[in-house]
């Protein structure tokens, strides 16, 4: 369990829990690193769960969106969230290299100040809690190709994850 900071999240602990699929129509095709699926979280209750936090198991991460004391009584907490997925990258930020998903999108359009299209680039998605917020020269290595940040996806950043625009590592 993560709680989120103004950098990368802080480890807060371990819990034992229940992980069901909150829907039973199949959720369409990622965009992002948001899969839309929604997945229910039932464990004992603990005041450390609360909206916001970032849960991981099995390899799987997810964000809560709603957190539940459905019998008032302090026994259990039924957590709705959104799962997220992506391939796996290395990020090198201040000479520190932290592995975590990130949603790659080539061609992108790249708006002007007038929003008109005036390019294509390629576009990384990432997950806030895990990497903080990347600035211009970080690396990111996907596939065993590096990519360099060029600068922030303007309006991507919800304080879940945040966009930026990449370009070939020439170094």
């Amino acid at each position: 369990m993560y709680e989120p900071t103004s950098g990368a999240a802080k480890y807060i602990g371990e819990i034992s829990a229940d992980i069901t699929a909150s829907e039973s129509a199949m959720p369409s095709a990622a965009t992002g690193l948001r899969t839309g699926a929604r997945v229910n979280i039932r464990t004992r209750y603990d005041a450390r769960l609360k909206q916001g936090v970032i849960l991981s198991a099995d390899g799987r991460l997810f964000h809560a969106v709603s957190v539940r004391d459905p019998m008032g009584k302090r026994a259990e907490l039924v957590t709705t969230c959104e799962e997220f997925s992506g391939k796996e990258a290395v990020i090198s930020v201040n000479g520190c290299e932290i592995k975590a998903p990130v949603f790659i999108t080539y061609h992108a359009p790249y708006y002007d100040d007038f929003g008109k299209v005036t390019d294509y680039k390629t576009k990384v998605e990432y997950l806030i809690a895990q990497l903080g917020r990347l600035q211009q020269g970080d690396l990111i290595t996907i596939d065993g190709k590096r990519y360099q940040v060029l600068k922030y996806v303007g309006d991507t950043d919800d304080t879940v994850t945040r966009s930026v625009w990449v370009g070939d590592y020439a170094g």
